[in-house]
């Protein structure tokens, strides 16, 4: 009787996500999905040129293409968000292009570059934002080689 009261009272004491903890196995519990922004959560502050949030805006997108549906109301908004954010980059490179082009491609593609290194610590070449980013750097070598230094 004693036994049988003392596992009753374990079991009444032991909390309920321990339970829950030991019900589960590590292989059945999915994957968190990136973070999304709520409609109450504010943005943070934009940082940074129009360039380099476009650039992190993009890496955002391709990063939610992974976890959600084509139609999926933030895979929208973001894709609205990147379409802004490169046009509003270009505006501001055709600024800055109109003094020194070269000079303005050559730096961004240097920092593309070192940027590509840092990721290829984290991922495969097979990832898309490494993808992305070496597509990126193809890019901004064939405008350096075009442009007149």
């Amino acid at each position: 009787m004693k036994r049988s009261s003392l596992f009753l009272s374990l079991l009444l004491l032991t909390p309920a996500w321990a339970v829950a903890q030991t019900a589960t196995s590590p292989a059945a519990v999915p994957p968190p999905a990136p973070e999304i922004e709520t409609e109450t959560e504010k943005p943070a502050a934009p940082k940074g040129t129009k360039a380099e949030q476009y650039a992190e805006a993009q890496k955002r997108l391709t990063m939610l293409k992974l976890h959600h549906e084509e139609d999926h109301p933030t895979l929208v908004k973001q894709r609205a968000t990147v379409a802004r954010l490169q046009q509003e980059a270009k505006t501001e490179s055709e600024k800055k292009s109109k003094s020194s082009p070269s000079a303005d491609s050559a730096e961004r593609l240097t920092k593309a570059k070192e940027n590509l290194t840092k990721l290829l610590e984290k991922y495969t070449d097979k990832h898309p934002v490494v993808i992305e980013q070496k597509r990126e750097i193809a890019e901004l070598e064939k405008k350096v080689a075009r442009d007149p230094k």
